[in-house]
């Protein structure tokens, strides 16, 4: 907590050229010291950094990321669910994802929509709907899904598992060896696999 206050000095004193790059540095510093105040169980100091990132990161996900993770440590997995969607980040799903992986069905579909709305929730609801065993609403999902958010290794991954859990485990393992093929298949135009790129 110290280091971060010492460097949002440092980011007020730094003269306009350097001001970005100390800014970044301070919300690094928040980041890392919220991370260890919830290793140390620290929720309310984690929770005082929280406000400390969304004043030097307006525009970030940072702010709500932390916030997410303090409401998790606090067992509060529906709150956690909404401070990361509200980032509307990648980092945010992502998040997301892991919870439910680790807690299904700890929110409706609906309510995962209303508080991440990004497209690719559509995978986690589909995820979700196929472990409660809604097979005709999972499969609608995943489908609108993949239309939406075309084939990524990440796209192909959740549907994959979405289909196991409906019991196409065929259609499953096509879809993970497509993605497979798909990812280390030359680049357009001769360059290194497409997975090299990013």
């Amino acid at each position: 907590m110290a280091l971060a206050e010492a460097q949002e000095q440092v980011h007020k004193q730094a003269p306009p050229a350097e001001a970005a790059r100390e800014r970044q540095r301070w919300i690094e510093t928040l980041v890392a010291a919220g991370a260890a105040a919830l290793a140390a169980g620290e929720r309310d100091v984690a929770r005082k950094l929280a406000k400390k990132l969304a004043q030097a990161d307006k525009d970030g996900p940072a702010s709500g990321l932390l916030l997410g993770s303090v409401h998790k440590a606090a067992g509060d997995h529906r709150a956690a669910i909404r401070a990361w969607g509200a980032t509307r980040s990648p980092q945010g799903l992502d998040r997301i994802a892991e919870l439910l992986g680790e807690h299904p069905g700890v929110v409706e579909p609906r309510e995962l929509l209303e508080c991440c709305p990004l497209q690719g929730t559509l995978l986690l609801v589909a995820r979700e709907l196929a472990r409660s065993g809604e097979t005709a609403r999972a499969e609608r999902a995943a489908r609108l899904a993949a239309e939406q958010l075309g084939p990524t290794s990440t796209v192909c991954a959740v549907l994959a598992e979405v289909l196991e859990l409906l019991g196409q485990d065929g259609k499953a393992r096509l879809l993970r060896e497509q993605a497979v093929a798909a990812l280390l298949a030359p680049a357009p135009g001769g360059g290194p696999p497409a997975a090299a790129n990013g």
